[in-house]
């Protein structure tokens, strides 16, 4: 006997497997995955492993507006905060807080990240990420190196930007992101 549901014939038993599999269980399964990835976010803020000592210091003079995954950063936007936001007039310099880096990439995301630019630790291949600028210094190109407190750009509010401020994010080589204030001498 044929038994319908939801419009679905389920006279065999994979029918309705295949039924429970796409309505029930997969969603199911998205959602465990996703609170997975926010606790493991959650647990590398609180507990993660320490910065290197070739990272240190604070990029800009300012103060703190959102913190890493900062609570009220996600309840505004739906996305875990990646960095730290220090805010201060345009054109405020923003620093380099690597010893010796090499940059890796200068660009330009509209809805994202605005003027960036991507420095890479030489000494263990760690990565700074500065954004929201309003442009670089000059000599700061794809493939230049800088050292603590050489200027990589000045503060501004470009892409997909609030107000005027630098975004600071630090990376370990298999590129997940690590809570700036870990770093000594920082925000």
């Amino acid at each position: 006997m044929k038994k319908w549901l939801l419009g679905v014939t389920t006279g065999c038993g994979c029918v309705t497997t295949i039924y429970l599999l796409l309505v029930f269980i997969l969603p199911a399964a998205l959602l465990v995955a996703t609170f997975q990835a926010y606790v493991a976010s959650v647990y590398e803020y609180l507990f993660g492993d320490e910065l290197p000592d070739t990272i240190h210091g604070q990029p800009a003079a300012g103060f703190i507006t959102a913190a890493f995954a900062d609570p009220d950063y996600y309840d505004r936007f739906g996305v875990l905060h990646t960095g730290i936001d220090i805010a201060n007039s345009r054109g405020t310099p923003v620093y380099s807080t690597v010893d010796e880096a090499r940059v890796v990439k200068v660009g330009y995301e509209s809805d994202g990240y605005g003027v960036y630019v991507k420095l890479q630790d030489e000494g263990n291949d760690w990565y700074v990420l500065y954004a929201h600028l309003r442009g670089v210094a000059p000599g700061i190109h794809t493939g230049a190196t800088v050292e603590w407190g050489d200027v990589v750009g000045y503060m501004d509010s470009s892409g997909n930007s609030t107000g005027d401020h630098v975004h600071y994010e630090i990376r370990r080589p298999d590129n997940a992101q690590v809570n700036p204030d870990k770093s000594k001498g920082c925000c």
